[in-house]
C-alpha cells in the first residue's frame, strides 16, 4: 500500500482516560452534525469518570482497559435518565500474565471469583488457567461483577499475547470486533507512553479501524445501488450507512447468542443511530484514504468521463483552485467511486491474505483476492460467521464453568429479554 492514513497521524500521549476516537490526537475537520438518538448522557459520563479514576487502584496492575457497549457509549433504545436504569458497564482488561493477575486479584477482590472458579483458583490455580487457555484461548468473561463500589458490569480478562494476535491477525475476532466501535480507554499506568506496549497497542487499534472499514466496504451490498456516477449526497449517505451497518455486524455474524435469539435483533441499528457522529469521527482518516483511491480511479479514466458527458467531473480534477462547494462535490464523487469499485484495492488484498480466513476456507482465497468485491464480501461474511460461532461457543463454555449457575441463568434471561422475549 503506497499511502497509509496511519502514517499521517500523531500519537496522543494524554495521561488520563480518553475516547478511542481521540487516540490518534489528530486534528479532525469539523463535520456537519449527524443525527443521533441522544447526546452523551450526563449520568453515563459521570459513571465512566468514576470508574476510570478508580480502576487502577481497584484491580492489580494491567496494561490497558477498554470500556465499550451501551453502558459506556450511548445507544438508541436505552433509558439514560435514571441511574438505576443504566445498562451494565462492559469492560475489557488486558493483562500481561493471567495466572499472576488472577492470583493477585483473588487476594485483592475475592468476590470477583465465584463457585467452582473460586475453588479451582484457590486450591489449584494453575489448573484454572490451563483450563481457560484450552477452552477459550485465555479469554474469560465475568458478568455481574462489582467493578467499583456502586457500579456493576461485565469484565473480560484478556492475555496481552491473545490481544495482540487478535488485533493483528483477527485470529478470534472477540477483541477486534468489539474495539472496532467507539470505546473508552484507561491505561494501566499514569503515563501511557511509559508502557512498553503502548506504541504497539495504538498501532494495532489504528490498523483495526483501517481493516474494519476495508471489510465493511467489501461486505456491504453495493448491488442495491445503481452502477452510475453518484451525484446525489443522499445516495452517498445511504452507502455510508450501509457500510457502517456491515462494519458493526462483523462482530455479531454467527454469534451463538444471536443464533439462538438471545440478542437484540435491532442491535446494529441501535449502535449506529446512537453513535453515528462518533463513528464518522473515528473513521474519518480512513474515509479520506478511500477518497484518494477514488480520485486515482477517476483520473485514470478521464477520457471515458468526457465521452459519457461528465466533463464537469473531469474539469474539477484538473482544477488547481476550487471553491469549498466544488471540493466537497469532488470528495463525494470520488468517495462513491471508491466505495462502488468492483475490484479489490491492494490494502484490501493484503488484509484478506493476512487475516480473516480460517483454514477451512483457505483454498478459496486466491480466487477471492482476484475476483470482484461482492465475492470478497461473501467470503468475509462466511469466514467470520464460522469464526464468531466457534469462539462464542468456547467463551460460553468457559463462562458456564467460571460463573455460578444462578448468575448464568440471570445473564441468559436478560439476553433473551432483549431477543426473542422482547416486548413488541
Amino acid at each position: 500500500m503506497s499511502k497509509n492514513p496511519r502514517d499521517k497521524q500523531e500519537k496522543n500521549k494524554a495521561n488520563q482516560a480518553y475516547d478511542s476516537r481521540n487516540v490518534f490526537g489528530s486534528q479532525q475537520p469539523k463535520s456537519t452534525p449527524k443525527r443521533e438518538s441522544n447526546h452523551t448522557p450526563d449520568l453515563l459520563e459521570l459513571r465512566w469518570e468514576k470508574v476510570s479514576s478508580e480502576l487502577r487502584s481497584r484491580f492489580p496492575e494491567f496494561v490497558v482497559a477498554f470500556g465499550y457497549g451501551s453502558g459506556v457509549i450511548p445507544q438508541e433504545g436505552y433509558n439514560y435518565a435514571k441511574e438505576e436504569d443504566l445498562p451494565l458497564l462492559d469492560l475489557l482488561i488486558v493483562v500481561r500474565d493471567t495466572y499472576l493477575w488472577n492470583q493477585k486479584n483473588l487476594t485483592q477482590n475475592p468476590t470477583f471469583y465465584r463457585g467452582l472458579d473460586k475453588l479451582r483458583l484457590k486450591h489449584q490455580p494453575l489448573m484454572r488457567d490451563k483450563w481457560i487457555d484450552f477452552v477459550s484461548a485465555g479469554i474469560s468473561f465475568h458478568p455481574y461483577i462489582q467493578i467499583i463500589e456502586g457500579v456493576e458490569g461485565k469484565i473480560g480478562v484478556i492475555p496481552l499475547s491473545v490481544f495482540i494476535e487478535d488485533m493483528d491477525k483477527l485470529k478470534y475476532n472477540v477483541i477486534a470486533g468489539r474495539l472496532a466501535k467507539p470505546t473508552k480507554i484507561v491505561w494501566g499506568q499514569q503515563k501511557p507512553e511509559s508502557i512498553d506496549e503502548y506504541k504497539v497497542i495504538v498501532d494495532l487499534l489504528q490498523r483495526n479501524y483501517e481493516r474494519t472499514l476495508a471489510y465493511g466496504r467489501l461486505s456491504f451490498q453495493y448491488k442495491k445501488f445503481i452502477r452510475k456516477p453518484i451525484m446525489d449526497n443522499i445516495i452517498l449517505m445511504a452507502i455510508r450507512e450501509s457500510i457502517f451497518g456491515d462494519m458493526i455486524a462483523l462482530s455479531y455474524l454467527g454469534d451463538v447468542r444471536k443464533v439462538f435469539g438471545a440478542e437484540d435483533p435491532n442491535k446494529i441499528s441501535r449502535i449506529y443511530k446512537g453513535n453515528q457522529s462518533k463513528l464518522e469521527e473515528l473513521y474519518n482518516p480512513y474515509f479520506k484514504y478511500y477518497q484518494e483511491l477514488g480520485t486515482a480511479l477517476v483520473s485514470q479514466k478521464q477520457d471515458t468521463l468526457m465521452r459519457s458527458g461528465q466533463s464537469n467531473l473531469a474539469a474539477l480534477l484538473n482544477k488547481k483552485v476550487m471553491t469549498t462547494q466544488q471540493q466537497e462535490s469532488l470528495n463525494q464523487q470520488t468517495l462513491s467511486e471508491a466505495f462502488l469499485h468492483e475490484g479489490l484495492f491492494e490494502h484490501e488484498k493484503e488484509f484478506l491474505n493476512n487475516t480473516v480466513y480460517p483454514k477451512i476456507l483457505r483454498g478459496d482465497l486466491q480466487s477471492v483476492v482476484q475476483g470482484p468485491a461482492y465475492l470478497a464480501g461473501e467470503y468475509i461474511r462466511s469466514a467470520l460467521r464460522i469464526k464468531n460461532f466457534g469462539m462464542s461457543c468456547r467463551i460460553l463454555v468457559t463462562q458456564i464453568h467460571t460463573t455460578p449457575f444462578i448468575t448464568n441463568l440471570q445473564y441468559v434471561w436478560q439476553k433473551l429479554r432483549k431477543g426473542v422475549l422482547r416486548k413488541k
